[in-house]
């Protein structure tokens, strides 16, 4: 996508140069050793924003489980924003996409479906509290179930791993969030109901 982008911002930087001279000096300055440091260095921030995305910051950097911590922050804005299942799914869908684009990418600074990477486990969080009552009950229950699932990997969940990229980090939580899920549906169906 981003060649995309810079192909568009030559384009345009080409096209808006009226005179034949000042096209030459930008192919010159495009060509030149320093807009290749430049976009070396623009390329570096966009790694580093989307690793600091996909580590949610220094929450995937803490030594004892950051997935349980990368789920508390989820469980916390749940628990701070009491969002609807209609307000959540518009926070979800956008969490999924930015984790899908974001785990690919800083995979492949830090690893195959590395520890440190915890934008999984927070999206992962946020599916399994869909369509349960927010209250804190139900949503620690989430929590735990969660965890559970996802330490253990029942299948299939252990073959999505294998999936490459973010995918293969993203999908094997959202399985386990949709299992913590259903066992939930479950118990408040034979048991509540």
């Amino acid at each position: 996508m981003l060649p995309v982008y810079l192909w568009l911002l030559h384009f345009i930087l080409w096209k808006s140069t009226n005179q034949e001279g000042s096209r030459d000096r930008f192919r010159n300055l495009q060509k030149s050793d320093n807009c290749n440091l430049t976009l070396t260095a623009v390329l570096s921030l966009i790694n580093k924003i989307q690793q600091t995305i996909a580590t949610l910051g220094f929450i995937g950097y803490l030594p004892y489980a950051p997935g349980t911590f990368g789920s508390a922050l989820s469980l916390l804005v749940v628990i701070l924003l009491m969002p609807s299942d209609f307000e959540l799914l518009m926070f979800f869908l956008p969490v999924v996409l930015l984790g899908l684009i974001t785990s690919h990418t800083a995979e492949k600074s830090l690893g195959k479906d590395s520890k440190y990477i915890v934008i999984d486990e927070f999206s992962g969080y946020l599916l399994s509290v869909f369509f349960i009552p927010k209250t804190i009950f139900y949503l620690l229950a989430a929590f735990i179930l969660f965890r559970i699932f996802d330490i253990l990997k029942p299948p299939p969940i252990r073959k999505t791993e294998k999936l490459s990229g973010g995918t293969g980090i993203i999908i094997d939580d959202l399985i386990a969030a949709l299992y913590a899920n259903v066992c939930i549906q479950l118990w408040r169906y034979l048991f509540v109901n």
